[in-house]
């Protein structure tokens, strides 16, 4: 199983740099402003259009990182660096050009309310009306402190909120404090989306770096511009369902697609006959190259890859890439 964990030394240098770049205010921001919504559609209901977004091709500018234009893009970082294998998330610029993963499968469930996907750190939000649908990257538990699965609720909106620490917490950190007050120290963010399950809840967060990774005590972040956003229109009792989904398919027309992430808590270990099964409920057996989907299954890039049979030679991002 591929991780998502880069080495230690990486990681606190990326962190260290976060820090100094957006400084005390990262916990705080406006409403993110370029918010997209899309249409989708599931067989049975019109001509499926399972495959969201699209993908972009970008040439870095000297002096952006990764984490520069992730969160201009409201992209995790761990989706970035897992698009772009090759590609030096500290000097991007030196690349022929950057894949931003911002095209998605919309995940099988209930399609109401918020709907989250453990195993691509990104939720979905449909606003109300049928067929539409925002999406925004997160930070997730690791697998010592999973994100629960299931289906809840918001039972409380906090603004500033106190963070009161779990014991089992306390016991990790070098200097155990109890209560957490608001402000540049606590996780939480300025907003936070209290739910039905104890102890759990979304939330903004003051380590932006951390969204696209499994890097919290199992609660959900999110960037603080997007929980800002988020937070004027979820009310209380709004649904939230979360799902365990490494693998999704979804059909854009006749084109059948295949996303493939990470196991990262070991709970499905047949990804790819959990992929022929979704293609085979789909109906749609017959028009996909086998050994596209198993170049997909290998490469497992986190983004929407064609494996119809006779799509052509290349695969999707190169085909972006050329088309730009």
């Amino acid at each position: 199983m591929k991780s998502l964990v880069k080495p230690l030394g990486r990681l606190l240098t990326l962190t260290a740099a976060a820090l100094t770049f957006l400084g005390a205010e990262s916990m705080d921001a406006p409403p993110r402003e370029n918010v997209r919504y899309h249409g989708f559609a599931f067989p049975g209901s019109g001509r499926p259009t399972m495959v969201i977004g699209e993908l972009k091709v970008y040439r870095a500018q000297p002096g952006e990182t990764f984490l520069d234009i992730g969160r201009r893009e409201d992209v995790g970082i761990g989706e970035m660096e897992i698009a772009n294998p090759d590609v030096d998330p500290w000097l991007p610029a030196l690349a022929p050009y950057v894949l931003v993963p911002s095209a998605f499968i919309v995940p099988q469930g209930a399609h109401k309310g918020i709907l989250i996907n453990v195993p691509e750190m990104r939720m979905y939000y449909f606003p109300g009306p049928k067929g539409i649908v925002s999406t925004f990257p997160l930070g997730l538990g690791p697998y010592d402190w999973q994100t629960p699965r299931g289906f809840f609720k918001v039972s409380l909106k906090e603004t500033n909120p106190t963070w009161r620490v779990p014991p089992s917490i306390q016991k990790e950190m070098k200097e155990p404090v109890a209560v957490v007050p608001p402000g540049p120290a606590n996780p939480l963010g300025k907003y936070r989306l209290v739910l039905s399950i104890p102890g759990y809840g979304i939330h903004g967060t003051n380590k932006p770096w951390g969204v696209g990774r499994y890097y919290s005590h199992g609660c959900i972040r999110m960037y603080p511009e997007d929980i800002n956003y988020l937070y004027a229109r979820v009310e209380r009792g709004y649904t939230v369902e979360i799902v365990y989904q490494p693998v999704k398919v979804g059909l854009s027309g006749y084109d059948v697609f295949v996303e493939i992430h990470d196991d990262p808590y070991g709970l499905l270990p047949n990804r790819e006959g959990e992929a022929w099964r979704q293609i085979e409920e789909l109906g749609a057996t017959g028009r996909v190259d086998r050994e596209r989907l198993r170049r997909a299954m290998r490469n497992q890039r986190g983004i929407p890859v064609n494996v119809t049979k006779g799509f052509g030679e290349v695969e999707l991002p190169e085909l972006t890439a050329l088309a730009r």
